[in-house]
């Protein structure tokens, strides 16, 4: 892009890129840099000190937005900041690495092993961390992973990493948000000692348990790189807008940070499935629904129809990981022998295979029923 074209771009950048900005710093990141060029471009904005530095001289291109983001030629181009305690798992026992990528072509000409790339990440031998990784389209994994975008926490030794991914159709130029989580402090039963978690344009894709691989991460010497981890596969395509959390970013702030760039349309929401429904006509003021094997995933939205005998009052809603539910209608019939109501909520923590969904009615009646639905897209007012 030559300079006067820079400067279109710089002059034309809209407040969103302002608003982007102070939303990611506004949610505490341990680093960001936003990779828009020069030394700013690699200057860590949490002003810890994790500045960067270009190798090789990588360009810069558009970023979504207007502003700029770096690309990198996928051979030899990255940027690399020194290590720090503050950039590995260990320091809280959880890190969340989030950034913008646009692979530019579908086969990597410096892959590694099988087939990929890693674009992101941080280790070297004896000092592996964690990565984040882009297969080519064309693999020697059994089966294929065509563009398979994943990542991944390490032993320092290195081997099999545990980790979270998403398989859908790349376009060359189209821009993805991307998040993965690494956390070994939220432990229960399922993941005993941590999971991975992914997140594709602000929805939940994966989650996987770090014992799968008996993963125990621990701090290594490597710096962290992007467009390359250890220099053995580079990146073809941009980067933009990096940032590292010491804690889990929220599933809500993952989805906001993705709309600020991507507002959402009115009209593209998706049905996903019935999560399921209960009735029965025994006296009681509760019902519930189980989630089932597939669980409901951070991001998207339950729609609750809930219909009991006549109460004064509506019911109200629950469920085990705190979601909340707003009672968007609820009316008696004409005779005022039954009431129905509708219920929304936008699910900020996932539901897990065995959560519950709980109806609770004011005062006890008979016949009651309620169905539960999930949809990904949906705008609430």
């Amino acid at each position: 892009m030559s300079r006067a074209a820079q400067k279109h771009v710089r002059q034309r950048a809209p407040i969103l890129d302002v608003a982007y900005d102070a939303a990611v710093l506004a949610a505490g990141p341990v680093a960001y840099w936003t990779l828009s060029g020069g030394s700013a471009g690699v200057a860590d904005r949490t002003g810890n000190g994790h500045n960067g530095s270009y190798q090789s001289g990588p360009a810069v291109t558009a970023f979504p937005n207007g502003t700029l983001a770096t690309v990198f030629d996928g051979s030899a181009q990255y940027i690399e900041v020194a290590d720090a305690a503050d950039l590995s798992v260990v320091t809280t026992g959880i890190l969340t690495l989030e950034a913008w990528l646009r692979p530019d072509v579908l086969e990597f000409s410096s892959d590694e092993d099988t087939g990929y790339v890693h674009w992101m990440g941080k280790g070297e031998s004896g000092q592996y961390e964690y990565a984040a990784r882009m297969y080519s389209y064309t693999n020697t994994e059994v089966p294929p992973r065509p563009n398979r975008i994943s990542g991944y926490a390490f032993n320092l030794s290195g081997g099999f990493g545990a980790g979270s991914y998403f398989q859908d159709t790349v376009t060359p130029g189209e821009w993805i948000h991307y998040v993965l989580v690494i956390n070994t402090v939220d432990t229960d039963s399922q993941y005993t000692t941590g999971y991975t978690k992914i997140y594709k344009n602000g929805e939940q894709r994966d989650k996987d348990a770090l014992s799968g691989y008996s993963i125990v991460p621990a701090h290594g010497t490597a710096p962290f790189r992007v467009g390359t981890r250890d220099l053995h596969s580079f990146f073809q395509g941009a980067i933009g807008k990096v940032a590292i959390y010491d804690y889990e970013l929220p599933a809500v702030t993952v989805r906001n940070h993705y709309q600020i760039i991507v507002p959402p349309v009115v009209g593209s929401s998706s049905f996903i499935k019935n999560v399921g429904s209960a009735s029965n006509k025994s006296s009681g003021t509760t019902l519930s629904v189980t989630i089932p094997n597939n669980g409901v995933s951070a991001g998207n939205t339950l729609i609750v129809k809930v219909a009991h005998e006549y109460t004064v009052s509506g019911p109200t809603v629950i469920d085990s990981k705190g979601n909340i539910y707003t009672r968007d209608q609820t009316s008696p019939n004409g005779s005022t022998t039954m009431r129905a109501s509708i219920f929304s909520a936008p699910i900020n923590a996932a539901l897990e295979p065995g959560d519950t969904i709980l109806l609770t009615i004011p005062v006890s009646v008979g016949t009651k029923a309620m169905c539960v639905d999930e949809f990904s897209g949906l705008i609430l007012f």
